[in-house]
Protein backbone atom coordinates (compact mmCIF):
# COMPACT_ATOMS: atom_id res chain seq x y z
CA UNK A 1 0.00 0.00 0.00
CA UNK A 2 1.20 3.47 -1.03
CA UNK A 3 0.25 5.79 1.49
CA UNK A 4 1.08 9.51 1.74
CA UNK A 5 2.64 9.51 -1.73
CA UNK A 6 0.61 11.12 -4.00
CA UNK A 7 -0.89 14.01 -1.02
CA UNK A 8 -2.51 16.70 -3.05
CA UNK A 9 -3.63 20.49 -1.98
CA UNK A 10 -7.15 19.11 -2.63
CA UNK A 11 -6.52 16.13 -0.41
CA UNK A 12 -5.33 18.53 2.45
CA UNK A 13 -7.92 20.69 1.85
CA UNK A 14 -10.41 17.65 2.50
CA UNK A 15 -8.89 16.32 5.10
CA UNK A 16 -8.85 20.09 7.10
CA UNK A 17 -13.11 19.91 6.69
CA UNK A 18 -13.02 16.61 7.49
CA UNK A 19 -11.27 17.35 10.83
CA UNK A 20 -13.52 20.91 11.00
CA UNK A 21 -16.83 19.10 11.06
CA UNK A 22 -15.17 15.93 13.40
CA UNK A 23 -14.24 18.53 16.01
CA UNK A 24 -17.49 20.33 15.54
CA UNK A 25 -19.73 17.31 16.48
CA UNK A 26 -17.46 16.20 19.23
CA UNK A 27 -17.67 19.87 20.64
CA UNK A 28 -21.68 19.24 20.53
CA UNK A 29 -21.88 16.49 21.64
CA UNK A 30 -18.94 15.91 24.27
CA UNK A 31 -18.56 19.23 25.47
CA UNK A 32 -17.20 18.03 29.25
CA UNK A 33 -14.09 16.43 26.98
CA UNK A 34 -13.56 19.78 25.24
CA UNK A 35 -13.58 21.81 28.37
CA UNK A 36 -11.55 19.12 30.73
CA UNK A 37 -9.01 19.12 27.75
CA UNK A 38 -5.58 20.97 28.42
CA UNK A 39 -5.03 24.44 26.45
CA UNK A 40 -3.29 23.31 23.18
CA UNK A 41 -4.54 19.14 22.92
CA UNK A 42 -7.43 20.91 20.41
CA UNK A 43 -5.17 21.61 18.02
CA UNK A 44 -3.08 18.64 18.68
CA UNK A 45 -5.82 16.58 18.36
CA UNK A 46 -6.89 18.56 14.85
CA UNK A 47 -3.12 18.10 13.51
CA UNK A 48 -3.40 14.67 13.92
CA UNK A 49 -6.03 13.71 12.16
CA UNK A 50 -5.10 15.87 9.26
CA UNK A 51 -1.66 14.18 9.16
CA UNK A 52 -3.62 10.84 9.47
CA UNK A 53 -6.31 11.51 6.88
CA UNK A 54 -3.53 12.57 4.82
CA UNK A 55 -1.69 9.66 5.10
CA UNK A 56 -3.79 7.10 4.51
CA UNK A 57 -6.64 9.20 1.52
CA UNK A 58 -4.26 8.76 -0.95
CA UNK A 59 -3.59 5.10 -0.95
CA UNK A 60 -7.82 4.62 -1.13
CA UNK A 61 -7.47 6.32 -4.66
CA UNK A 62 -9.43 9.04 -3.80
CA UNK A 63 -9.08 12.65 -5.43
CA UNK A 64 -8.79 11.81 -9.09
CA UNK A 65 -5.70 11.06 -10.88
CA UNK A 66 -2.29 11.43 -9.83
CA UNK A 67 -0.59 14.80 -9.30
CA UNK A 68 1.48 16.44 -12.02
CA UNK A 69 4.89 15.26 -11.56
CA UNK A 70 7.74 17.69 -12.16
Amino acid sequence: METGQETTVTIIGFAGALTAILMWVLSYFAPAFFMAAPPGAEAAVTTVLIGFICFVVPAWKLGGGKPPQP
